[in-house]
């Protein structure tokens, strides 16, 4: 029996995958019959029926207004390697009354991302790596820095204190032998950190930007489910010029060299 068989491995003990190339083939050159069968497919559940365009802007409120609801690991496009679990996301998320679920196939393309899965049990996270931890803190302290006065109404307030909390958060965070992701993020709770368990913190959108100034395309983590029980890792994607639908690929928008 394997010594992670006989005890738990602390998220401390385990080491990411690390870095992956997802989608080796340019969609452009496929066909559909190929795009479909591809072994690099993946599927998003949404709402409503979903036009992809590589250049969703998550500050716009046309997005807000259509947004799914995935911030979770930062504002991004959420997709799975199970049409299983994008199906069932489809049923959490529809309005009431519609009986009809709505998957879209999509092909990522020479996307660089990080893959937080324990490189022993795939079904496992690693801890955030701490050199990217501390990148982010000192992001977010940068972020603070620069931006740009809170309006003086309740919700500029309640804002304002969750931003000047966050960072004092981050530094006992940095303490700990290891850290998860979602904790980091504070939408997942820790009761010895004091961690929250945000639906969608305020800076769910900078995270996303500070992954694409690393160098990251997007990342793999095991989200879990909502509603039920994803059998499948999360492919979330923050440059979304690096993934498309067959329609998209073969209007060529968007492709980031």
């Amino acid at each position: 029996m394997m010594e992670h068989e006989r005890r738990e491995i602390p998220m401390s003990e385990r080491r990411p995958i690390g870095d992956v190339i997802l989608g080796m083939r340019d969609p452009r050159e496929m066909t559909k019959e190929e795009f479909e069968k591809s072994p690099d497919i993946l599927f998003h559940g949404s709402a409503t029926p979903l036009e992809f365009r590589p250049v969703f802007n998550f500050r716009d409120d046309e997005y807000l207004r259509e947004n799914d609801g995935s911030t979770t690991l930062g504002n991004g496009f959420y997709t799975t390697s199970s049409r299983e679990d994008a199906e069932c996301y489809s049923g959490v998320r529809k309005s009431q009354g519609e009986t009809r679920q709505f998957v879209s196939e999509v092909l990522p393309f020479n996307a660089r991302v990080l893959d937080l899965r324990w490189k022993d049990d795939k079904s496992k996270n690693a801890a955030v790596p701490t050199e990217l931890a501390k990148a982010w803190t000192e992001y977010f302290s940068q972020y603070l820095k620069t931006r740009k006065p809170r309006e003086n109404t309740w919700l500029g307030s309640m804002i304002e204190q969750m931003e000047t909390d966050y960072p004092n958060f981050l530094q006992r965070a940095l303490k700990e032998d290891s850290i998860d992701l979602r904790v980091l993020l504070q939408t997942s709770p820790h009761p010895k950190l004091q961690s929250k368990n945000l639906p969608s913190p305020v800076w769910s959108l900078l995270f996303s930007e500070f992954m694409i100034s690393q160098g990251y395309d997007g990342l793999i983590y095991n989200e879990g489910g909502e509603g039920w029980n994803a059998n499948d890792a999360t492919r979330v994607f923050y440059n979304l010029k690096k993934i498309g639908t067959f329609e998209s690929w073969q209007k060529g928008e968007g492709y980031d060299e």
